[in-house]
């Protein structure tokens, strides 16, 4: 099954992680979990029958700064 991987990681640490079939719905699930310096990186993926996520490509990438907060 194709997937999205979404990581909001604070200061190098990961804070939060979503894996979802759309990526609409990761990127406003990102909206309310961020605070301003997170980093946010989206991924593709493929879920295997066992469960394990195998990213296959990396999508978009950004820092929150004030101008995503507003």
């Amino acid at each position: 099954m194709f997937v999205y991987v979404i990581d909001i990681k604070r200061d190098g640490d990961l804070q939060e992680s979503l894996t979802t079939q759309s990526l609409s719905s990761a990127k406003h699930w990102a909206e309310f979990k961020v605070a301003e310096g997170d980093l946010v990186t989206i991924s593709e993926g493929v879920e295997a029958i066992d469960g394990s996520i195998d990213t296959t490509e990396h999508i978009q990438s950004y820092k929150i700064d004030r101008t995503h907060l507003l």
